[in-house]
């Protein structure tokens, strides 16, 4: 087990692992990443991914469909304390999960995630609102971390769709953060679509995130990698978590901007030229 104060990790929507493998696992080489969540590996179950003697592959595939898109991983370097979580029960977000041991003998939950973009506009409806509640029902220290396919303006993308519009008034109602990078992270190769920023982390907030780039990849979507602290003292957080507007304190921000506009309104009042003085 490591000792460590920080956790370096990323994340990646690969739109196809197989051929990327190798060097995904040069890149955590290189970038000293210690767990990396995958999406969209596209493996089924007849495939042997080669193994690493540095880092555990661990996977999900996609067995409910004729189409391989899908199915999501998590690889981890060997030296970290940790075992498998049981895969939860959702019905629409493909997920599954470790817990890591920290030096103080506490534990981080970490679970990969994929909303498949594919997925039809009945079963988000139906479906996503509980696999969100089911994956951060717990009083651990979580990180849910993946592609999830919704996009609202309030985590910088240009329009919402309905997943956008479910985990943003889900989001209003709880007590989680939505952290995201500072870039978007999906470029489509079809020059009529738009970037956008779907690839993202939501976390209860009891370790702080404090850094996240963005790497362009062979994929579509950018490698995003963060730096999680997990020294439990640590208070800072990070301008790009998004607050729960449900705990704001509304009176007294009404009180606040009121005083504001009277002192605007008493300025200008003894700063603005006199009819004469404009003539």
């Amino acid at each position: 087990n490591t000792q460590i104060n920080c956790m370096n990790i990323a994340q990646w929507n690969a739109r196809g692992f197989r051929t990327h493998i190798q060097e995904f696992y040069h890149f955590m080489k290189q970038k000293s990443i210690q767990i990396a969540f995958i999406s969209e590996t596209n493996y089924d179950l007849m495939d042997i991914a080669p193994a690493n003697p540095d880092y555990i592959l661990y996977r999900l595939d996609r067995t409910t469909s004729t189409v391989r898109s899908g199915g999501v991983a998590i690889i981890v370097k060997r030296n970290i304390t940790h075992e498998l979580l049981p895969v939860p029960s959702t019905k629409i977000i493909e997920s599954f999960g470790i817990r890591v041991k920290l030096r103080n003998g506490s534990y981080i939950h970490f679970y990969t995630v994929y909303l498949p973009g594919g997925a039809s506009h009945n079963d988000i409806l139906q479906y996503y609102k509980n696999d969100i509640q089911k994956l951060t029902n717990t009083r651990q220290s979580f990180f849910l971390i993946g592609d999830f396919n919704s996009k609202h303006q309030l985590w910088s993308c240009r329009s919402s769709n309905l997943a956008g519009r479910i985990l943003y008034n889900l989001h209003q109602n709880s007590n989680f953060l939505i952290h995201h990078p500072g870039a978007h992270t999906h470029h489509p190769t079809d020059s009529n679509r738009q970037t956008s920023l779907l690839d993202f982390i939501i976390t209860n907030g009891l370790h702080q995130i404090s850094d996240s780039f963005n790497f362009p990849s062979s994929s579509d979507h950018d490698i995003i990698t963060h730096v999680i602290e997990t020294n439990e003292e640590t208070q800072l957080r990070d301008h790009r978590q998004i607050p729960c507007f449900k705990l704001a304190n509304w009176q007294k921000y009404q009180t606040i901007v009121n005083q504001k506009l009277v002192h605007l309104h008493t300025c200008l009042l003894y700063t603005s030229p006199s009819p004469r003085d404009r003539g």
